[in-house]
């Protein structure tokens, strides 16, 4: 039983490793224990943000479990938002794969 949970553990960080991600190439570092960024993605030549803020999230679990709705349409219907003026990405890890959530910051009017 234990040399199961340790290959199990070894293909996870395997399938975690960078060479092996096939995710955006946009997205930063990740931080193996714990991460908590914000990332600029979109903003319009308007210079304001608007007065209102819509955030929807995705969440994962172990990389096995994921649920949510991170569009910017419902981020947007959220907070009643019609003129996106800019939009964000938060990300929050923790042990790079056990928790991650991930979402948008939608801003406008």
């Amino acid at each position: 039983m234990k040399k199961q949970i340790f290959i199990f553990i070894i293909f996870l960080f395997i399938v975690n490793c960078r060479i092996l991600d096939l995710r955006s190439s946009y997205e930063p570092p990740n931080g193996w224990i714990y991460q908590s960024i914000s990332i600029n993605h979109f903003i319009s030549p308007k210079s304001e943000l608007g007065s209102r803020q819509g955030k929807s999230c995705i969440t994962s679990w172990f990389q096995l479990i994921t649920y949510g709705d991170a569009s910017i349409r419902s981020a947007s219907a959220i907070a009643g938002i019609k003129e996106v003026r800019a939009i964000d990405y938060e990300v929050k890890r923790y042990f790079s794969f056990i928790y991650e959530e991930f979402c948008i910051v939608v801003h406008g009017e």
